[in-house]
């Protein structure tokens, strides 16, 4: 099954990824360490590919939501998900299945808890801080997600993995610090920035029209596993991420050869266009 082979996938190259920004870091804390600035700068190209890895979680558990993780096996999409979420970020995966259910039902109106705020709506003393509205944007839709017990949880679990670092591994104060927050802290809201940015605000911001980035194939890939094919998505939720561009594709190509045909020989119909 192929959603199995992307869970097992996802979770073996994270951990993977994570066994090589902890070997670098031992490498690099070595008294006697040489190559320092080849370590930092392999330590510094596999950020990027932590946080990718990352968001496979959060796409993963998404999959799970719609039922296509594990295609008509519920209890599996359930367990599946969860356990994605957990290791994302602490995520409770029924509250994300009713916001997300929200999101669907009510895309880009008043109940859609995805939609951008107004500015001035709502009393969140973030909003006081940030003053350009995209990242009143993302603020709201981070603080809808992540609750004060995720916040706290991922506290305590950096603090743990802090100490457990000092205490069992040659790492001192400083790196016992550095290394998490490298390479499993920061990887965190860069993917958080990653699934925002291409997920909800580039589709979402002329909102009720979603929209879907025509961006070449690895770079859809690589931007957020070809979640920019946003309306693809919003119009067969059912479909899992790798088959969002080829319905992009199809339905573009039907639109446009609907748009071809002389206009008397136009059908009414759901493609009308008007």
């Amino acid at each position: 099954m192929i959603g199995a082979g992307f869970l097992i996938l996802v979770l073996g190259l994270g951990a993977l990824s994570l066994a090589l920004a902890l070997w670098l870091w031992l490498r690099l804390e070595a008294p006697a360490s040489g190559h320092r600035p080849l370590l930092i700068a392999a330590l510094l190209l596999l950020l990027p590919l932590r946080a990718w890895l990352h968001t496979g979680l959060f796409i993963g558990a998404h999959d799970a939501m719609h039922g296509s993780l594990f295609p008509l096996q519920r209890h599996w999409n359930r367990m599946a998900g969860s356990l994605l979420l957990l290791l994302y970020a602490g995520l409770p995966y029924r509250r994300c299945c009713r916001l997300h259910r929200r999101h669907h039902r009510h895309c880009g109106q008043a109940g859609d808890p995805d939609h951008w705020p107004e500015p001035g709506a709502g009393r969140s003393p973030v909003k006081c801080l940030v003053p350009f509205r995209s990242l009143h944007w993302y603020a709201s839709f981070m603080g809808r997600y992540l609750g004060r017990a995720q916040l706290i949880g991922i506290a305590l679990f950096y603090g743990a993995v802090a100490a457990v670092l000092w205490h069992w591994t040659p790492l001192g104060p400083v790196g016992s610090l550095l290394a998490p927050l490298s390479h499993w802290l920061l990887p965190l809201v860069l993917s958080s920035a990653q699934l925002f940015v291409v997920g909800t605000y580039l589709p979402h911001r002329r909102s009720p029209v979603v929209a879907s980035l025509n961006w070449p194939g690895w770079l859809s890939l690589l931007a957020c596993y070809h979640f920019g094919h946003h309306r693809a998505h919003h119009e067969q939720p059912w479909l899992p991420w790798y088959a969002l561009p080829a319905t992009d594709r199809s339905t573009a190509i039907n639109n446009e050869m609907f748009l071809a045909l002389p206009t008397r020989s136009r059908l009414p119909g759901p493609l009308s266009i008007k």
